[in-house]
């Protein structure tokens, strides 16, 4: 047999095999839905920075605040200085479901947790020894396999490793307690 003729007969096996491929992909692509949305369906702002999805199906967003989709509309959880259960801030860091199903959310202040029940917000404050609360930023949320959650942070004051780490550990006893 000719080279020629193997390399002929290779290019045809491979170009089926893409042809074959490319169909088959087409296919997985045309099962899924797209949508898009805008603010003039709702959203606060064209950009969304965090999105998780939680157990009872809603999409949660956040960049300038925090919204809920239900699949036909929006829920706008906002900053309110007056109300002490809403969000703590518009700036949402991360957006995160536990193995628990609760839904927690960093922001510029700290960590809230998402009561369903109630629809409101519960704040995690850290407190030095003298009681005194301190502000720190909280940039993630992560969890290990045995369910522990760990925080992302640093204080508004600096950045000081050892006591990074102790509030991290005791964020970390602190959350699982709930």
């Amino acid at each position: 047999m000719d080279i020629s003729m193997v390399k002929f007969a290779f290019n045809k096996v491979i170009l089926l095999f893409l042809c074959c491929l490319q169909i088959t992909h087409s296919q997985d692509f045309n099962k899924y839905h797209t949508e898009r949305l805008t603010i003039a369906d709702g959203l606060l702002d064209n950009t969304i920075r965090q999105i998780a999805q939680d157990s009872l199906g809603f999409i949660w967003m956040g960049h300038v605040g925090l919204q809920k989709y239900d699949g036909t509309g929006f829920i706008d959880y906002l900053h309110d200085p007056d109300d002490d259960r809403c969000i703590r801030s518009n700036s949402i860091n991360e957006i995160f479901v536990d193995s628990k199903k609760r839904l927690w959310t960093s922001v510029n202040g700290g960590i809230d947790q998402y009561i369903y029940t109630m629809d409101h917000f519960k704040h995690y404050y850290y407190t030095d020894q003298k009681g005194d609360t301190i502000p720190y930023n909280v940039f993630s949320i992560s969890e290990d396999t045995s369910g522990n959650l760990y925080a992302g942070l640093n204080f508004a004051e600096g950045d000081d490793i050892l006591t990074l780490f102790y509030v991290k550990i005791y964020l970390l006893l602190y959350f699982n307690r709930y």
